[in-house]
């Protein structure tokens, strides 16, 4: 777990400088705020989920010991295009979705826990053994999603100087996100255990 910990403390940092850096450009650029918000920013995100996923792994699915990441992403052809391709395509489509779109904190999550999903049916290929369920229970899934309305609503919760700076907003809304994504990748990683 303080792999885990680790990663995020790593990874946050940069993407709150990217995420503030972004929004004084487009507040000095205000014709550039159609491509931040619909490009550049689920770009970066996007960025952000593979990295905290990949720097993360095995341990984010509770393995001390599994196949290498290369191996893993080897089970299948060009399986780094296709898993950043699927967080991509997932931050550009799912605001889109009525539902999702009135609540963007659930963004980062639901890419997250795609990715997730492939890693653990490409782990399992790599292990030899069967693919996991992707389920992870009522009770675990009723926590994700918990977790991943906390890190939409925190930061609205927090001192105004906070919400009034949109990169520290995004940032705060980053770290209360994380615990969604490793709830996740832990109950996938339960399918491993003892094999």
């Amino acid at each position: 777990m303080l792999h885990l910990l680790i990663i995020a403390i790593v990874l946050l940092p940069p993407a709150f400088f990217l995420e503030e850096a972004g929004e004084r450009f487009v507040e000095r650029h205000p014709e550039q705020r159609p491509l931040w918000n619909y490009l550049y920013q689920p770009g970066l995100r996007a960025l952000f989920v593979v990295a905290l996923v990949f720097g993360s792994y095995p341990a984010v699915f509770g393995l001390a010991d599994a196949p290498p990441l290369g191996e893993t992403l080897g089970q299948v052809e060009n399986g780094f295009d296709k898993a950043f391709h699927l967080v991509l395509l997932l931050g550009f489509l799912l605001p889109a979705i009525p539902v999702i779109g009135r609540i963007p904190g659930l963004t980062i999550p639901l890419q997250a826990w795609g990715l997730l999903a492939l890693l653990a049916e490409w782990t399992a290929l790599a292990m030899g053994v069967d693919s996991p369920s992707l389920w992870p229970g009522v009770g675990t899934a009723t926590s994700m999603l918990v977790l991943a309305l906390l890190g939409h609503f925190g930061p609205r919760l927090m001192p105004a100087r906070v919400r009034q700076r949109p990169g520290l907003a995004a940032f705060s809304a980053l770290a209360l996100q994380i615990p969604a994504i490793y709830a996740y990748g832990l109950a996938l990683g339960r399918h491993f255990v003892g094999t």
